[in-house]
């Protein structure tokens, strides 16, 4: 298993593969990306892979989000993207990665938005202490948090 790493987020290559499937979900996903690159006092950014320049999980926070769910209280983080290539599921990156974020984290809350539809990564969430919170995003997504 490859170890995660913590990189500038300004080094993430928007054009991984690992973004396919973000693309086709998210519209406007790639001038979104763009747009948080330069984010880089804000923004943290977290990638494994077993080859240079490829990633097979990568994770995006921003530190401080202040448009959270009104139900967290203090210092709230929201992973923005948190995405674990397909074929690489059952080896234990995105708990790597959710464990790195966590160890890093110096929030009182952390969340992030899901859609209905991932009920599998929803679970597992939930099995990795996570909560869904009562109030779901403008675009209908879950609001999944920890506080601490």
């Amino acid at each position: 298993m490859s170890s995660v790493r913590k990189i500038p987020i300004e080094l993430v290559d928007s054009n991984a593969d690992v973004f396919n499937s973000l693309t086709g979900e998210y519209p406007g996903f790639l001038s979104w990306i763009q747009k948080t690159k330069s984010d880089t006092a804000n923004r943290s950014a977290y990638v494994a892979g077993t080859n240079p320049g490829q990633y097979d999980a990568v994770a995006i926070v921003k530190l401080v989000d202040t448009d959270g769910p009104s139900s967290l209280h203090g210092v709230v983080s929201k992973i923005s993207t948190f995405k674990v290539a397909g074929g690489s599921t059952r080896k234990g990156l995105g708990a790597a990665l959710l464990d790195r974020i966590l160890a890093d984290t110096q929030a009182d809350a952390l969340y992030l938005e899901i859609y209905p539809h991932h009920q599998e990564m929803i679970r597992w969430l939930l099995s990795r202490g996570f909560c869904i919170d009562a109030e779901l995003s403008p675009q209908g997504e879950f609001l999944l948090f920890r506080q601490f």
